[in-house]
């Protein structure tokens, strides 16, 4: 966990820290024997595939190299095979999946806000017309008065979105649904919890844009930043558990 945090942003770490409770959550309740004598084949693969892991991230500091995003998966494909042979490791696909989680949002983050920046402009101009201010919009921008946001791929709401939608699948990986139905309404519910806070959130910026680069405390500046999003994300992700709550109880009735 350590070795996969220390190259990457502050909200990328929360990630981070979700994924690995829920790794170390579906091992703890899987409960699956460890084997006792260790194969020199399977040290050799898990020795293999752990110091070619660790060079790689020797040279890598950034994102600029892609490897980051799968350093996780293959640390944990190295310990699963040490310790329940390779011929076993796939009856931990649970946990490798949830590892794989972390890459696999960083390729979708692109298409997903195609999608969503145009659609939170408009809903962003539109519930502040309703809230009585005199917005207008030119592309991508919302202006109230002078001052105007940019709508852009960091403002359309994808990272709150594949975070919360995450913290769902982590959740139901160690708490499932008895009817998988009740998981995908879930899903939907989570993204447009998630979708309509970040519209919230984006109306609060338009309002506050003033107070950019302000010399006093500045709510535009703390909520545009990486920590006063992430503040929304755990709402969002807060809401979303407790509608899972909810479900969960409602499945076990109808179950």
């Amino acid at each position: 966990f350590l070795i996969t945090s220390i190259p990457l942003g502050f909200s990328d770490q929360c990630l981070n820290i979700l994924l690995s409770i829920g790794i170390f959550e579906n091992i703890r309740n899987n409960r699956l024997e460890i084997q006792k004598k260790v194969s020199l084949f399977d040290a050799s693969i898990s020795l293999g595939i752990l110091f070619s892991t660790l060079y790689k991230i020797f040279w890598t500091y950034s994102y600029k190299d892609n490897f980051i995003f799968f350093i996780q998966t293959f640390l944990l494909i190295s310990l699963l095979i040490i310790n329940f042979s390779l011929k076993n490791v796939f009856l931990n696909w649970r946990v490798i999946l949830i590892s794989a989680i972390y890459p696999i949002q960083r390729f979708i983050y692109i298409p997903l806000s195609i999608i969503l920046t145009p659609l939170s402009t408009v809903l962003t101009w539109f519930l502040l017309n309703i809230f009585g201010f005199n917005a207008y919009t030119k592309g991508q921008e919302i202006f109230i008065g002078n001052g105007g946001v940019l709508v852009s791929f960091s403002c359309s709401g994808s990272d709150q979105i594949i975070f919360a939608i995450t913290s769902m699948l982590v959740l139901n990986l160690v708490l499932p649904f008895k009817r998988v139905r009740y998981f995908y309404l879930q899903l939907i519910i989570t993204f447009l919890i998630t979708f309509m806070i970040n519209i919230f959130r984006l109306c609060i910026l338009a309002i506050f844009v003033d107070t950019y680069n302000s010399d006093n405390f500045s709510v535009f500046d703390f909520f545009h930043g990486s920590k006063g999003g992430l503040i929304f994300s755990l709402i969002s992700t807060a809401l979303s558990c407790e509608v899972y709550k909810k479900l969960y109880v409602l499945n076990k009735l109808n179950y």
